[in-house]
């Protein structure tokens, strides 16, 4: 604390002339990382005015910057300096700049707002706020922000095509577009094939997500050609063909589009919405034909795909039971051991009409299957010979099935016949669900240690083995299990399966050990603040460091890994410890 009056300490703010230029040349030094020259400068402004709160700050910073201090002592005096000086708009300037590098961003966010609103002349200054704007997913911010940057310099590009981004983000699309063709027009070079293609891509996009399909056929029929990208062309043409109900255009496209990609499921929702068929509700049979007759056009229809598609889309009858019935038989012939998988749709009310009679159907069929295997017994036409080599498979699938209709008791006897060395460690396996789901996680984990023998870098088994150690509160065995995960860097949270951290907080909470919990969810938010990518230069540089499109990709990517449910339950989990 300075010994100073309030009345002193408030003299100290204002520079000389002298003092001021000193200051400037500090700047350009910390800029161009000359950090030494920079603080041997500060000290001789410190000599004569040692409370100036922009020259305590900057000092701080440098000495952050160049690691000779942590960063809470840095914040902390960064904060000192705001007591003495708390309309500078330098100082707010820096301790935001120090919180984003600790990606504190919300701080940050508040530091720079502030330090606008003091100051709101700098183009500098609104540049870093710009960035944070974007980094926080404050879209509408960003965009006034950057509106204030193009009124005070209109002729730099990267004003306008940073505002179409933000634009775009913010959902206002017409601005967007607007900002967008001012940038084309002036800034971009039309003889930059890469450029002015990337550039064209975010003109349709900007145009489709808005909404303004007509135009966005127009430009694309008139500029499609220059875009490098044929295959997004031939998509944002389905898109507007699709919106504008121009079926046989939207057919012929997406005859095409399959070849490339049959499995791509844009493709296969706007194929079913343009015959007006719904996943789990009955349709009519002119368009379930016309979807078959579509499939056979493309050479798709025997897939295994549009088998299961197939299955969802048509009622329970007798002839879908014989074909049912035929398709599992093809998978036992073919050793599957995942039918309950694969067939996950087809059991799903919310995928298939009659999906419980369905699931009665293969549970029946394996059921028998497994009878005929368990007694050596033929069935129907399949000889007893052939079950039994196909056994262990059919005993399998049965089994992961009665597990999951909850008949555990009866599944953990099926279990038992499995005898064959390569189905061994399956068997282990459906043998700890088993005991799992019953409760039983000690007896479990004695099988998961067993399949550890043969796979003990098996990373998804030790996971699985902490988790029911942590269920049977064996919490020291757990966290020695960690220690063998985390064992290549235990510095890198990334390296963690952020998962099992929240695992791991929950049984110390259970236990009652708030401290170790609390412990566990910094490590989940470590996790997060590690894997948190700052894209301050991609956000001021759009235009020139990568593809506009990538860009507007990574922005989104971001944001859902901001919103993640786990970061949400380890957050809630916090303030149910912190009311403790």
């Amino acid at each position: 604390m300075s010994k100073l009056s309030a009345e002193e300490i408030q003299k100290q703010q204002k520079f000389t002339l002298a003092q001021s230029e000193t200051y400037k040349k500090i700047c350009k030094e910390y800029e161009s990382k000359k950090y030494s020259q920079a603080l041997n400068n500060l000290n001789k402004i410190l000599k004569v005015i040692p409370e100036n709160g922009e020259a305590i700050a900057m000092k701080n910073l440098i000495l952050y910057q160049t690691e000779q201090q942590e960063a809470k002592e840095t914040i902390e005096g960064i904060k000192y300096a705001l007591r003495n000086n708390l309309r500078s708009a330098t100082i707010w300037h820096l301790y935001g700049i120090v919180c984003r590098s600790e990606k504190r961003y919300s701080e940050a966010l508040k530091a720079f707002k502030t330090m606008n609103n003091l100051d709101g002349k700098s183009l500098f200054l609104k540049r870093d706020l710009y960035c944070l704007q974007m980094q926080n997913h404050d879209y509408n911010g960003a965009l006034q922000t950057r509106t204030q940057m193009v009124d005070m310099k209109r002729d730099f590009g990267g004003n306008w095509i940073c505002k179409a981004t933000s634009a775009f983000c913010a959902e206002k699309y017409e601005i967007a577009f607007q900002s967008l063709n001012v940038f084309m027009t002036h800034f971009a070079k039309k003889q930059d094939d890469w450029r002015w293609s990337d550039l064209l891509q975010f003109k349709i996009i900007i145009l489709v997500e808005g909404k303004m399909y007509e135009k966005a056929l127009e430009f694309l029929k008139k500029e499609g050609q220059f875009i490098l990208d044929k295959t997004f062309v031939k998509e944002e043409l389905l898109k507007c063909y699709f919106n504008l109900q121009k079926k046989n255009e939207v057919k012929s496209i997406l005859k095409e589009l399959f070849k490339l990609n049959p499995y791509n499921e844009l493709y296969h929702s706007i194929l079913l919405e343009l015959f007006n068929i719904k996943l789990g509700k009955l349709n009519s049979e002119e368009s379930l034909k016309e979807l078959q007759e579509f499939y056979k056009e493309v050479n798709f229809d025997k897939s295994y795909f549009v088998q299961i598609e197939y299955f969802c889309l048509h009622s329970f009858n007798e002839e879908l039971k014989k074909e049912l019935e035929g398709f599992i038989d093809e998978l036992i012939t073919l050793k599957k051991t995942h039918i309950n998988t694969l067939l996950n749709n087809v059991f799903n009310s919310e995928f298939s009409i009659d999906a419980e009679s369905k699931d009665q159907c293969v549970l029946n069929k394996l059921k028998d299957l497994s009878h005929a295997a368990r007694y050596c017994l033929s069935y129907k036409n399949i000889p007893a010979k052939e079950i039994q080599n196909k056994s262990n498979s059919i005993l399998l699938n049965y089994v992961s099935m009665i597990i999951q209709s909850g008949n555990l008791n009866e599944a953990l006897e099926y279990i038992e016949i499995i005898d064959k060395d390569e189905f061994i460690l399956q068997k282990y396996y459906w043998k700890a669900k088993c005991l799992a789901k019953m409760g039983e996680f000690k007896q479990a984990l004695k099988y998961l240690e067993l399949i550890r023998e043969k796979q003990p870098y098996n990373r998804n088994l030790l996971n699985k083995i902490i988790k029911y150690s942590l269920q049977c509160n064996e919490i020291e065995s757990a966290c020695n299990l960690l220690k063998i995960i985390t064992s290549k860097d235990e510095n890198d949270p990334s390296n963690t399966n952020a998962y099992l951290l929240l695992a791991f907080a929950n049984a110390y909470f259970l236990k009652g050990d708030l401290e170790n919990a609390k412990k566990y969810i910094e490590q989940i938010f470590s996790y997060f603040n590690h894997l948190q990518v700052d894209l301050f230069d991609f956000h001021l540089y759009v235009y020139e460091k990568m593809s506009i499109v990538a860009y507007l990709d990574l922005l989104r990517n971001v944001e859902n890994f901001d919103n993640s449910d786990l970061k949400k339950k380890a957050i809630e989990l916090l303030e149910l410890i912190n009311s403790q």
